[in-house]
């Protein structure tokens, strides 16, 4: 006869327990985020008319063509909107290859791609120009995959003429795409050229995490965030004591000579080339600078937004350092900033600030699909304009999951 096994009482308790735990857990994913009431928003889908309290002349004031990127099925998908027509297209050409990052859109409407080849061995990256017509042309191609060849951050010059981006100088392998060892280049577009190292000496760029790079009206100076001489980057967990906060540099892009230094941690041109957004470094009440600088990031707040106007004439108001380049004046308080920003995607006209942001009360909503399990998914939010004079402002898109990037001009 065989004898019975008796389960102990320990296991069984151990087994319970895990049981109830898997079914909090799961429980908790799926209802974490519950739906929000009310219409749910199609992904990346155009409003078909302003939401109660939003301005609805307010996009006939609008120059400026916004990208995007989203998933559409197993593809990657791009596409433009134009902010005053809302008409949104398609951009050709853009399907087939892996979009990594993409710039904002030049003057006549190109944008450049980083791309990577997917699953093809070895893995190769590299930048193409997208044509508005569709035609791609081909700047710079590596063999190694895009995380190691180049940063998130691409900024295309107003012209078209040169790009700028962030790059290891070092061996990529050996640093694994750490943010502290990217460091800024510059690649002439037309003709296309080999890339050149600009501050190689003297920054390093802000990273992977707080990277920030924007060219200034004159196509010749490039405003980048950096963390201090031989410091570490504004990204990283811990920075240098020497130079704790990040700065904004305005350099030369022909020869990497620094024009103007001030505090700062991101930065946007004016798309007219009259002034900067700048946000600042803001430590929140009640909270040790020194836990904050230790984090990798912290949430926008509407106080942390600031407006510096580019002067170019000799003698011009400035707080800032100025050697023979364009000069920065003191920073000014915006009179309107949206309270439910989390994201700046640009600034335009010296007047217009394009968001990220909560979508506006009784707009549809909706929660993000493809989360990661122990993350759960999150709210979609909206992309927004605010006049920052008036304070009026719209939604262009709504459906939009947080974790995709936008470019305007």
């Amino acid at each position: 006869m065989t004898p019975e096994v008796k389960e102990s009482p320990r296991w069984a308790r151990r087994d319970v327990m895990l049981t109830g735990l898997l079914s909090l857990f799961s429980t908790g994913c799926a209802t974490g985020a519950s739906a929000p009431p009310g219409p749910q928003a199609p992904p990346m889908s155009l409003p078909s008319s302003p939401h109660r309290g939003e301005s609805g002349t307010l996009r006939e004031r609008l120059r400026g063509t916004l990208v995007a990127r989203h998933r559409v099925g197993p593809s990657t998908e791009a596409f433009e909107l134009d902010l005053r027509t809302g008409i949104r297209t398609p951009r050709a050409g853009s399907r087939g290859w892996a979009v990594a990052t993409f710039s904002e859109p030049d003057q006549q409407g190109r944008v450049v791609f980083g791309w990577t080849s997917g699953g093809e061995e070895p893995r190769r990256s590299g930048f193409d120009l997208l044509e508005r017509s569709g035609q791609r042309r081909t700047l710079w191609r590596t063999d190694l995959p895009a995380h190691l060849a180049f940063g998130g951050e691409l900024a295309l010059s107003p012209n078209g003429s040169a790009l700028a981006f962030l790059r290891n100088p070092q061996d990529p392998q050996a640093q694994k795409g750490t943010p502290a060892g990217f460091r800024l280049w510059v690649l002439a577009t037309e003709p296309a050229s080999s890339a050149k190292a600009l501050l190689e000496d003297q920054f390093v760029l802000g990273g992977l995490v707080d990277a920030s790079l924007s060219w200034l009206g004159d196509n010749r100076h490039l405003a980048a965030v950096v963390q201090g001489p031989r410091g570490r980057a504004a990204g990283a967990p811990q920075l240098s004591r020497e130079e704790p906060d990040a700065q904004i540099v305005v350099v030369n892009a022909q020869n990497g000579e620094v024009r103007v230094t001030f505090p700062g941690r991101q930065v946007w041109a004016s798309s007219d080339g009259a002034s900067l957004l700048i946000r600042q470094h803001h430590v929140p009440e009640g909270l040790d600078p020194a836990e904050v600088r230790q984090r990798r990031a912290w949430a926008l707040r509407p106080n942390d937004l600031v407006r510096r106007v580019v002067q170019d004439g000799a003698g011009a108001a400035s707080d800032s350092r100025s050697a023979s380049g364009p000069r920065i004046g003191p920073p000014q308080a915006l009179a309107h900033v949206p309270p439910e920003i989390t994201a700046v995607i640009g600034w335009l006209d010296d007047r217009y600030l394009v968001y990220r942001g909560d979508v506006t009360p009784g707009a549809p909503s909706g929660l993000t699909t493809g989360n990661s399990p122990l993350v759960g998914p999150k709210r979609l939010q909206a992309v927004k304009v605010m006049d920052s004079q008036t304070g009026e402002f719209l939604t262009v898109l709504e459906g939009v999951d947080p974790r995709w990037p936008f470019s305007v001009r």
